[in-house]
């Protein structure tokens, strides 16, 4: 007879609910073993503050195995030299010290407050050292979660990995970073690198107080959270903070955002932080620890403690000046870009909200694609004496003036070996053109220059079209172009006009224009709509145009002519050497209109001539009123 049941026996007399009962049960009891069957060993101090003292514990001196409790005790534990342990735990009134020179590594967890932690606090903790957690094994749920008072403080480490879920949770309490946090550089958190129900605060300046999460996890706030440090995230999703007036680094595709915002908040991927001097070379002035390479992405904001300066050879992949900061390129040294970032609403390789001082050579898309626009300037630029840039491979625009005060006292090369897009140069704001300068313009589509909604002062030498066509317009005028004493233009391989002075707007040359001298320049040498002065002293020849040299077209335009105007004397300039439609004056003892090819000079409004004109052409010319000299030598 039977007298019991086996194990089988037992399991198959057993209802179908209790047995998944006893599964369940059966299964956590597993799962919480690893944590459960490690030792456990009490702060008593009872000897010292000392944590390698053996008689401070209740079973001896923690090693890897040990489950750490620190109870409140008169003499308060202190790390100053390496310590390990399975996990800790900071009860209520505990505290723990870490020295300057002490380190403390777990690899392990415990299972305390609701999931499994590697670092739990209910006390106080004060890091001077090094707190290393999950380098080596896993940590459960979180890495680090406090409900008490945490303080990393200056010169701190924190290094965080391996969790499942929350690198760090600050949980209630106050936890404050004055020091360095790395999460998740040798392996994942989870989904969240920093969660904060209470008050945390990365309190120092932008080379102090630093939390760089390295692995695609967030930073959750539900309390107050305050930035005056770097905050370096590379999530997917979105992260939030309360405040910000040092640096967050958004560096993926979520969006980061803060409350309150007085910082910088970027998504370069190397930021200048200046924290040793002001060498671009020197790597630890950079958020990366590394000087910029061809594929970063650098960010300059005003907040650095040193503003930077290349005084050799420099590159990224872009570079963006902020507002209130400062880049300087020394002599004899250079910047390289080839590629393009979207910064101030367009693709751009280098963009400038601050100020630029260059010196030296700023090339721009020698041998890659830098995006819309080339060289982007809504502040201050000053390209200084000797200095050289060079603009090639964007798609829209070489040069962008859109704001501010460019100031060019160097060389300006813009199109020399690839297209520059639509428009070579375009100035919306101030550009002045300082004497003994050179801007040259070649292989633009739409113009050469643009001078669309600014005042453009040029004292030194422009010359446009020399090498390849520049597209419609060699020089399009929208607002207020002055070609200064001393100054000299010269326009060629234009396809509709040399120049073109748009209706009410202002034109004045008090140097030398120079068009179509060697290419053509299109059915126009120079149309004007608007006022256009050639001042006493001034001088302008017209060349290769196809249709007329000069048209004065717009009902309300006013053409002005005190000095001397040549037209055709290399090659024709088409059947008609001026057409005016509306008002040309050519006034004053000096002003000299010679008209070499047979071209006529043809009025249908109001030319008026107190000066000399000199015409070639066979067939008829005429004009409204003469009190000067007109001389027709061929017909």
């Amino acid at each position: 007879m039977k007298t019991g049941y086996s194990t089988l026996g037992l399991w198959l007399n057993l209802s179908t609910g209790r047995q998944l009962f006893l599964i369940l049960v059966l299964s956590s009891l597993y799962l919480g073993r690893s944590s459960d069957s490690h030792a456990q060993t009490n702060w008593t101090g009872t000897f010292n503050t000392d944590w390698n003292t053996s008689e401070n514990w209740s079973a001896g001196v923690p090693d890897t195995a040990d489950d750490v409790v620190i109870l409140y005790t008169a003499n308060r534990p202190v790390i100053s030299t390496t310590a390990v342990a399975n996990s800790v735990e900071l009860q209520s009134g505990a505290m723990l010290i870490i020295e300057t020179s002490g380190s403390l590594a777990l690899n392990g967890s415990k299972i305390i407050g609701g999931g499994t932690a590697a670092f739990y606090n209910n006390g106080t903790v004060q890091n001077n050292g090094q707190l290393i957690v999950g380098n080596t094994g896993p940590v459960g749920y979180y890495g680090l979660k406090s409900s008490g008072i945490f303080n990393n403080n200056k010169g701190a480490k924190i290094t965080i990995d391996r969790a499942t879920t929350i690198g760090i949770w600050n949980q209630a309490g106050t936890f404050t970073n004055a020091g360095k946090i790395t999460i998740g550089a040798i392996a994942s958190v989870g989904e969240t690198g920093i969660r904060n129900d209470a008050n945390f605060t990365n309190d120092g300046n932008i080379c102090e107080a630093l939390i760089n999460i390295v692995s695609n996890s967030i930073v959750s706030n539900t309390g107050t959270f305050a930035n005056s440090g770097s905050i370096i995230v590379n999530a997917i999703r979105d992260s939030n903070i309360s405040s910000n007036s040092g640096i967050v680094q958004n560096l993926k595709s979520g969006t980061f955002t803060v409350t309150n915002n007085t910082g910088v908040i970027t998504a370069a991927n190397n930021t200048w932080k200046g924290c040793t001097n002001t060498d671009w070379g020197t790597a630890s002035n950079w958020s990366r620890d590394n000087v910029p390479v061809t594929n970063d992405d650098v960010a300059i904001p005003a907040l650095a403690i040193n503003q930077p300066m290349i005084t050799t050879t420099a590159v990224a992949k872009s570079v963006e000046v902020q507002s209130g900061a400062t880049l300087t390129i020394a002599v004899n040294s250079s910047l390289t870009i080839n590629n393009f970032k979207n910064i101030g609403g367009a693709y751009t390789g280098f963009y400038n909200n601050g100020m630029v001082q260059n010196s030296g050579h700023l090339i721009v898309g020698n041998t890659g694609s830098v995006g819309q626009v080339g060289l982007k300037n809504n502040a201050t630029f000053n390209n200084n004496t000797g200095a050289e840039i060079k603009i090639d491979r964007s798609t829209d625009i070489g040069l962008s003036n859109l704001n501010g005060t460019f100031t060019n006292s160097g060389k300006i090369l813009i199109g020399t070996i690839a297209s520059v897009g639509g428009s070579g140069l375009i100035n919306q704001a101030a550009f002045n053109n300082i004497t003994g300068a050179e801007i040259k313009i070649d292989r633009s589509t739409g113009s050469g220059l643009w001078n669309k909604n600014g005042t453009f002062t040029n004292a030194a030498k422009i010359i446009i079209g020399a090498k390849a066509a520049v597209g419609m317009y060699g020089l399009l005028n929208n607002t207020t172009f002055n070609n200064a004493i001393g100054a000299e233009m010269t326009i060629d391989n234009s396809t509709y006009a040399g120049i073109s002075n748009a209706a009410d707007r202002n034109f004045t040359n008090a140097a030398k224009i120079i068009i179509g001298a060697n290419a053509a320049v299109g059915q126009y040498g120079l149309v004007n709509y608007g006022i256009f002065k050639n001042n006493i002293g001034a001088e302008m020849t017209i060349d290769r145009s196809t249709v007329y040299g000069l048209y004065n077209e717009y009902v309300n335009g006013i053409f002005t002519n005190e000095a001397k105007i040549t037209i055709g004397a290399i090659a024709s300039v088409g059947a008609t050497a001026i057409r005016n439609d509306a008002t040309f004056n050519n006034t004053g003892c000096g002003a000299l209109i010679n008209s070499v090819s047979n071209s006529v000079v043809r009025n249908t409004n109001n030319f008026i001539n107190s000066g000399t004109l000199i015409e070639n052409a066979s067939g008829d010319n005429g004009i409204s009123s003469n009190t000067g000299l007109v001389q027709n030598l061929n017909g």
